[in-house]
C-alpha cells in the first residue's frame, strides 16, 4: 500500500532509495546490515536529514523523522509497508520475513512506533549522520 505518488514537481528518481534516521545506531546498522546482503547493488540510501530527502520527499514526510521511507517506482512506503518491500532485495534466504505481512498492519506499525520511540534510548545515537566507506559511496546519496 502507498503512503503517496511522487509530486509533479519532482522529478522521479529511476532507482529505490531507502530514507533512514542517518543519527539512529538501529538504522545504520540495519543499512549495513542491507548493503552487506544487497549483493546486485539495487537499493540506494539517503539519510532523512540530508539533500536528497529535501528534493525527493514531500513535506510532510521529511518531518516524520521516527520512519523509514522507501521510494520504488514512484511510490513512497513508510514503517512496516517500507520494510516488507525491502525484502525484495534481499537473497531468497531472507523472503521468509514476508510473513511479518500476514499480521495486520495497525498492529506491526504499532510495534514498529514503540521502537522507534525507543531506539535512541537502547541503541543510542550518533552526533552526526553516517559516512559511507569507499565501497558505499557509490550507493549512498547525499
Amino acid at each position: 500500500m502507498t503512503i503517496k505518488e511522487m509530486p509533479d514537481s519532482i522529478t522521479p528518481p529511476q532507482k529505490p532509495i531507502l530514507f533512514f534516521d542517518g543519527h539512529c545506531v538501529l538504522c545504520n546498522r540495519s543499512i549495513d546490515f542491507l548493503m552487506k546482503r544487497d549483493r546486485y547493488k539495487k537499493l540506494y540510501y539517503a539519510s532523512l536529514q540530508g539533500e536528497s530527502a529535501r528534493h525527493v520527499l514531500p513535506a510532510a514526510l521529511q518531518q516524520q523523522m521516527t520512519s523509514v521511507v522507501l521510494y520504488d517506482q514512484g511510490k513512497f512506503y513508510q514503517k512496516t509497508e517500507a520494510l516488507l518491500n525491502i525484502i525484495h532485495y534481499l537473497p531468497l534466504r531472507y523472503r521468509w520475513w514476508k510473513v511479518m505481512g500476514w499480521i495486520p498492519r495497525p498492529l506491526r506499525d504499532r510495534l514498529y512506533d514503540y521502537i522507534a520511540r525507543k531506539r535512541y534510548a537502547w541503541f543510542g545515537r550518533n552526533p552526526q549522520c553516517r559516512m559511507p566507506s569507499d565501497e558505499e559511496r557509490d550507493r549512498m546519496l547525499p
